[in-house]
């Protein structure tokens, strides 16, 4: 059973995006390479981007995952 604190984008992605990694960076206005750095945990999404993709999983990544502490939390350890 999944805790109450949510997915990363990276779990999101793998498990339930129906389509590929470009096709989720563009459903969120953003391009393929900045999806791949925030994965990475070398950039963090901004404001506006948490929005989006709380919005685009539909809160199954919710934005305070973000914000715990961790360099960017979307990112695969």
């Amino acid at each position: 059973m999944r805790d109450i604190s949510g997915m990363t984008l990276h779990e999101f992605i793998q498990k339930h995006s129906p389509g590929t990694q470009a096709e989720f960076a563009q459903k969120i206005g953003i391009s393929r390479s900045y999806l791949a750095e925030i994965l990475l945990g070398t950039k963090l999404p901004g404001r506006r981007t948490i929005e989006k993709i709380e919005t685009a999983t539909m809160g199954r990544v919710p934005s305070h995952v973000w914000f715990s502490g961790a360099k960017a939390e979307g990112a695969q350890p």
